[in-house]
């Protein structure tokens, strides 16, 4: 299956790992990077795993996945990715609209995200 991101979920990586650079220092920031792709790695795999989240009450087809099950605990993560699957040139592709911090409302954050798909 193919991956893509929006600008905005880039965007949101991007100021995630600065504010973990700043706030727990640079290890813990290559350790979190790690963990936000681990998560990518699996939605990529099954974007339907059971461990995934329907949230279909927002948009059709939406689901997140928090970024604390690819490290296989609680506590280690604080961020979901926010995704649909869609079929592209008859193929499936997972796109990530947003990757949030899960005290975040997501409704109004992933609108224009969600746009682009």
């Amino acid at each position: 299956m193919a991956l893509r991101l929006s600008a905005l979920a880039d965007a949101d990586i991007v100021a995630i790992l600065r504010h973990s650079r700043q706030t727990f220092g640079p290890h813990q920031a290559t350790r979190y990077a790690a963990l936000i792709e681990r998560c990518l790695m699996m939605i990529d795999e099954n974007p339907m795993r059971p461990s995934s989240q329907d949230c279909s009450d927002i948009r059709s087809g939406l689901r997140a996945c928090h970024v604390a099950l690819a490290a296989g605990r609680g506590g280690a993560a604080v961020h979901k990715v926010y995704y649909v699957v869609r079929e592209i040139d008859g193929r499936p592709v997972t796109f990530v609209g947003r990757v949030l911090h899960e005290r975040m409302e997501p409704r109004s954050r992933l609108a224009r995200a969600l746009s682009e798909c």
